[in-house]
């Protein structure tokens, strides 16, 4: 069975953003987040699709943060050190 992208890029950009130090809690970070918030996901979108149905209002919201979190953890990772040139 071979892995699937989700999976490598799970496993490899927090140590390609983040870097070896602590790279098991950050992970560990990272997955509990995502947990919580996919098992409350259902429930959150049941909710709001039946007050005034404005899921799709709830939804872009939803998008809008999660673009506006990816691009303040790309501003915190570490500057990348360029390979040697051989």
């Amino acid at each position: 069975m071979t892995p699937s992208p989700l999976t490598i890029g799970l496993g490899v950009l927090p140590l390609y953003y983040f870097g070896t130090v602590d790279y098991g809690r950050t992970t560990g970070i990272l997955s509990g987040v995502r947990m919580v918030l996919s098992a409350a996901a259902p429930v959150s979108i049941v909710f709001v699709s039946e007050r005034a149905g404005a899921a799709i209002l709830f939804l872009l919201g939803a998008a809008g943060t999660a673009a506006e979190t990816m691009a303040l953890l790309s501003r915190l990772a570490p500057p990348t050190r360029e390979e040697p040139a051989s």
